[in-house]
């Protein structure tokens, strides 16, 4: 099945974190460094879309340090995973629509 994940990301001032979204131990987000909070810099949503095997797979964000003197906090909120409807579900509600859309019009 074919799902959807968007979250929003950041990381504390002075840091410059790189992070990689995992499911199922593949990676569906590639590595990244995430840009540190400050002034007019928000949180920047990350959207992605994924196939999994099972209904059950983990979730795993990675964090690493570019520099081992920095600080690697990752701040993230807002996660949200979906299921996204297949092609063939999207093709066959629009056909469905048209139907109902003829008969309502014959029906004048």
């Amino acid at each position: 099945m074919t799902y959807s994940i968007s979250y929003l990301e950041n990381a504390r001032g002075g840091a410059s974190p790189q992070v990689e979204v995992l499911v199922g131990g593949s990676p569906v987000v590639a590595q990244s460094v995430v840009t540190a909070v400050g002034g007019a810099n928000p949180f920047e949503l990350l959207t992605s879309s994924f196939t999994a095997t099972d209904p059950t797979e983990t979730l795993e964000f990675l964090v690493s340090q570019q520099n081992s003197n920095e600080d690697a906090t990752f701040l993230v909120t807002n996660v949200s995973v979906s299921s996204a409807p297949e092609p063939g579900t999207a093709g066959l509600l629009l056909s469905a629509l048209g139907i109902v859309g003829f008969a309502l019009r014959r029906a004048k």
